[in-house]
């Protein structure tokens, strides 16, 4: 979880590089994925709960991050498999917008947007379908707590 804690010690000095960028022409425009926010980079996933989790590429409507989708129309493009090694994460540079809640879980998430704030939420899908939880350019869902007959 170090990563998050870096990610709040640093939203001031974000805020200052925005500043700088906005006022430069041309500057910061170049990402690694051309989906991620030329300003604020992209969105991550990582998987602290000791049990494998997904990651999905791209998320295609409105919301912030933490917006639900239960019927999985609102995400497209590919999966990736987080591994159960605490730390396991998508890779950095690349955008990747939304976490896949698997039918018959509870997830706990932990997220930091780009800015700094921090909260969680449960994502509580027994006995039901998956669900796809969003997550904005900057801002990094933790999978911290996965169990099958309690939400953690």
């Amino acid at each position: 979880m170090k990563r998050w804690r870096r990610r709040i010690g640093s939203g001031a000095a974000t805020l200052g590089a925005a500043a700088v960028l906005i006022a430069l022409p041309g500057a910061g425009t170049a990402v690694a994925d051309p989906d991620c926010s030329a300003l604020f980079g992209c969105s991550e996933v990582e998987n602290w709960s000791g049990l494998t989790a997904f990651a999905v590429h791209d998320w295609t409507c409105e919301g912030s991050t933490g917006t639900v989708d239960t019927t999985g129309e609102c995400v497209a493009g590919g999966l990736r498999l987080l591994g159960s090694t605490p730390g396991s994460h998508t890779p950095d540079g690349e955008d990747w917008d939304a976490l896949r809640v698997d039918a018959g879980w509870c997830y706990r998430v932990q997220f930091v947007n780009w800015w700094g704030k921090s909260w969680s939420a449960s994502y509580d899908r027994r006995g039901q379908s998956d669900a796809y939880v969003k997550v904005e350019d900057g801002s990094i869902a933790y999978v911290v707590g996965q169990s099958r007959t309690r939400c953690p």
